[in-house]
């Protein structure tokens, strides 16, 4: 395990890239968490793995947030963590904003139909 502390952009960078590509949620997150944090990275071991499952899903909260909060915490105290959970988060935050905005801006919130199906879904 690398004991050196990792950067802070290079850490978001990372957390982007596993909120970006990671589909099916926080359980789906695990195996990238591993593979990106164990063998690439090097920052924890194989055994931590189970610590961050443990203690991710006992909190309340979406398993993904909680799993990458406390991963940050680990790397880079209470500023990791929060580099963590805005590198995580902004992917899905981004996507969702850019859809919300295109379908405004189109007009399509306006026809009746889709307003139906979009309470039928909700």
């Amino acid at each position: 395990m690398d004991t050196s502390r990792p950067r802070y952009l290079h850490m978001f960078l990372v957390f982007v890239k596993i909120g970006l590509f990671t589909i099916g949620g926080g359980p789906a997150m695990i195996p990238l968490i591993r593979d990106e944090f164990v063998e690439k990275q090097k920052w924890i071991r194989d055994e931590d793995i189970t610590d961050v499952l443990a203690l991710s899903q006992s909190l309340p909260g979406v398993i993904a947030v909680n799993a990458s909060t406390f991963l940050g915490y680990r790397l880079g105290g209470l500023k990791g963590s929060l580099v963590a959970t805005i590198g995580v988060v902004l992917p899905s935050f981004v996507i969702i904003f850019v859809i919300v905005t295109a379908f405004t801006s189109s007009g399509f919130d306006q026809y009746p139909n889709i307003l139906k199906f979009f309470d039928g879904i909700n």
